[in-house]
């Protein structure tokens, strides 16, 4: 399996609560959305006043991983606390040591009144902050396949592939980039198609072992893809959809009426056939992913940004695939073979 190196990026959102004696809100906020276990951050809170007296405050840092685990970090040492005038701004700086564990942790940045030390504002954030080591890995079980002797017809491999990978590698400003799961087989070496023919077959799927011949293959997986409305069939439910029916197999027609319905019919199909990665350009349209992630808004790959065939709503780790394949009649007998590769890319 190939892999390579992918960052991650993270959206922030301010929620201000105050009491009506010191009203302050959050005009804006920044933080890394990375940082190494025990690293020194400084989280910035951009505070104005819209009560009637000035207000004297200090903060702190809540840091909370998606367990039990819970941790308040003061600022050490502690800063003066920040003067802000009536109807004023001020910038509260909180530079504080971050935990040893590594893990995925939501922030809260707390506001204290500095005479009665009750707490008179806190800022949200929307998305995690992640704490790690770098590194980026990739492993899919079962590693070696065996289809055995097929008959004619559509054929799925029982058994879901378990896909489990790592990422957390932070660029020199200390966000992530986008990312994505790709696949594709490595059988272009070993091809050699049949001269004269009219359109050259490509070396995607199982190739022949005289290499004249191939055989494609599909994969699904539950991410995004296709929805119950649009097919029929909820896939959370029941499982991968059947690959007898060509609703299925082959996609159904785009529905414009549909809400959210993809640009790409090939958004449609559950099955979706691997290319070679000799058919593949630098154009990701022509790349069939799995999963990916997307800068912008934050949020894994959905119908609103169209960079992935398949996308997950939550972090998917580890996540399944299923293989499908036919054999038409004019299939030739013969043993097949071929090398599928999961790869991480940063496109």
């Amino acid at each position: 399996m190939k892999k390579l190196s992918l960052l991650y990026a993270i959206a922030f959102l301010g929620i201000s609560v105050a009491t009506a004696e010191a009203q302050l809100i959050s005009e804006s906020h920044y933080y890394k959305k990375t940082a190494l276990p025990g690293e020194t951050v400084t989280f910035t809170a951009r505070l104005r006043n819209i009560s009637s007296s000035a207000q004297l405050v200090y903060g702190a840092v809540v840091v909370t991983t998606r367990g039990t685990a819970s941790f308040e970090l003061y600022p050490s040492p502690a800063p003066p606390p920040l003067l802000i005038q009536v109807q004023g701004r001020g910038e509260l700086n909180l530079s504080v040591r971050l935990p040893e564990e590594e893990g995925s942790y939501s922030v809260s940045m707390l506001v204290f009144d500095a005479f009665t030390d009750t707490r008179i504002l806190t800022v949200f954030g929307q998305m995690p902050l992640f704490i790690g080591d770098p590194q980026q890995s990739i492993n899919v079980h079962p590693s070696r396949v065996n289809f055995g002797k097929l008959e004619y017809g559509r054929f799925m491999y029982p058994i879901p592939f378990k896909v489990r990978y790592k990422i957390f590698l932070p660029n020199a400003i200390g966000d992530q980039s986008p990312w994505a799961i790709r696949i594709y087989t490595d059988n272009a070496n070993k091809y050699k198609g049949l001269r004269g023919t009219i359109r050259q077959l490509s070396p995607a799927g199982l190739v022949h072992s005289t290499g004249k011949y191939t055989i494609p293959i599909k994969f699904w997986n539950l991410n995004w893809g296709p929805d119950a409305h649009t097919t029929g069939w909820d896939a959370a439910i029941q499982g991968p959809p059947p690959i007898e029916d060509d609703r299925f197999w082959k996609g159904v027609l785009t529905d414009e009426s549909t809400p959210d319905h993809p640009i790409n019919d090939h958004d449609l199909k559950p099955w979706l056939s691997i290319h070679d990665y000799a058919d593949m350009t630098v154009e990701p349209d022509t790349w069939r992913r799995a999963v990916g992630f997307f800068p912008y808004d934050g949020q894994f790959l959905n119908p609103t940004n169209l960079v992935g065939d398949y996308q997950l709503s939550r972090s998917p780790d580890p996540f399944e695939f299923y293989l499908a394949l036919e054999l038409n009649s004019t299939a030739v007998r013969g043993k097949y073979s071929g090398r599928l590769v999961l790869e991480l890319i940063s496109p």
